[in-house]
This record gives structure tokens, sequence and C-alpha cells, in this order.
């Protein structure tokens, strides 16, 4: 009886332990498939988040590319058009002081004293960066020589103004990139010329070189010759030179540098 008893008292307790151990496998079985799950998911959720990251960043550098790469661009042609179109008047009307311009002493002077040729051809003009900052000037000037220049405008905040003016005995001239050269007359003892450049905004010129003569006394028997870079007709602030042909000398290794622009006829503009 004893032996039958252990006998099934073994038998209870293997199918105890079987039943016990099935629990526990399936219960891990559960759990990894569970943990398992819930890693890819979390790693799933943490590379689409990147993607998507990446995604706005790439998007973000695309438009910042396209507006680098695609500026908005000025027309100055259509800038300086109005004053064109002025100055094509000025000169359809010879003159006569019907039409009004800002800087048109020079060309005035041209056409009221133009006897031969048409006014549309002897007036031209031309838009390019004479300051070196990107943003053109307008030049208008003798477009039969190409070395006088008449006026130069530049722009600002999108609109044109007038920058210098010349007249037949006191003109400027362009000498290359961003200087010019000025030649004036105040008189038979007074002779002028002088070295500009233009600043880098296209704002003003600037005086390098300024040279006159001028009377050393109130007799007016003697005539010194002087020089400062002050832009100023006043020998109280200026240095006297050596001599007049060294003043002479100086004027014409600056007028030798002068040199002709580009220009297009105003008998070819079409306002």
């Amino acid at each position: 009886m004893k032996s039958g008893r252990k006998a099934l008292w073994l038998q209870v307790l293997v199918g105890v332990l079987l039943v016990s151990g099935c629990g526990k496998e399936e219960k891990a079985g559960v759990g990894g498939e569970w943990a398992s799950d819930k890693i890819m998911t979390a790693k799933e959720e943490s590379d689409e988040q990147e993607n998507k990251e990446t995604n706005i960043e790439t998007l973000s550098n695309q438009g910042s590319k396209a507006n680098i790469e695609k500026p908005i661009e000025t027309d100055y042609a259509q800038i300086y058009s109005k004053v064109l179109d002025d100055f094509h008047a000025l000169i359809a009307s010879g003159g006569d002081g019907s039409v009004t311009v800002e800087g048109e002493g020079g060309v005035g002077e041209a056409i009221r004293s133009n006897e031969e040729d048409d006014n549309f051809a002897i007036a031209g003009y031309s838009i390019e960066d004479f300051s070196g900052d990107g943003i053109p000037e307008l030049v208008i000037g003798d477009a039969v020589y190409g070395g006088t220049i008449y006026t130069m405008y530049t722009c600002t905040d999108g609109k044109p103004h007038c920058i210098l003016e010349s007249y037949y005995r006191s003109r400027y001239s362009w000498m290359g990139g961003n200087e010019f050269f000025y030649e004036g007359s105040g008189g038979a003892i007074y002779s002028i010329f002088a070295h500009y450049t233009l600043s880098s905004d296209g704002e003003m010129l600037i005086c390098q070189d300024y040279y006159f003569s001028h009377e050393t006394d109130a007799t007016f028997e003697e005539i010194g010759f002087y020089h400062n870079s002050s832009g100023e007709m006043d020998s109280a602030v200026s240095t006297m030179l050596s001599s007049e042909e060294e003043f002479w000398m100086l004027q014409e290794e600056l007028s030798d540098k002068v040199q002709e622009i580009e220009l297009i006829p105003f008998s070819e503009y079409m306002s």
C-alpha cells in the first residue's frame, strides 16, 4: 500500500511540476514577445522622428538656398528711365527753357551751341557701375568724343539723384575705375584742375588733389600756383608749387589719363 501511495504521490508531483513549468514557460514567452515589441516600437518611433526632423531641415535648407540662388534683381534701367525721359525732352526742346532737369547744365550748353549735328546725336548716356558697389550710376555726356561727363546720377533707396554737373568752363571726365578728372577756369588768371574719386557708395566725389592758380597779393601782378587735397580754392590752406611749369606738367599727367566712355546716343533712346 505504501509503495502504491508513493508511486501515486510521485505521479501527482510530476504532474504539478509539469504544469508549473509550462506556466512559467508560457509567461516568459508572453513577457519576451511584449518586451521585444515594445523595444521595436520605440526604435521605430525614434527613427520616424529623426526622419521628420531631417526632412524639415532639408526643406528649410532648400528654401534658404533657393532664396540665395534667386535674389530679387533691381531694374536700374527702369529707375533711371524718368531721368532719361526728361533729358530726351530737354534735347527735343533745344534748350529753350521749356524743360528743366536737375544737372542739365552741360547738356543745355551743348545743344544750344550746336549748329551742325542732330542734337540727339551729340549727347549720350551709359548705365554702369563706376563706384564698384554693385549699384550702377547713370552718366550723360558728350557722345561725339565720350570724354566729357555732363552729369552723373546715382541710385539711393531706389531713387536717382544727381551727384555732379558739368559746364563748359567747369567739367568732369573719366579716368577709369572710380577716378575722375576735373578742369575749370574762373577767369584769365584762375585755372583749376583736380583729381577726384567716387565714394564706395557712389554718393559723392572725394577730392584727392586740387590745383589752382591765384594772385599772390592784392596788386594782381604775381600769380602763384597751389595744391591742396581739400578741394578749396584758398591759398591759405594750400601749398605753393615750385613753378608754373610744375603746375602744367601735373595737369598734363592727369589729363592724359582721361578715357572715353562708350555712350548710347539719345538718337537711339526709346522711352
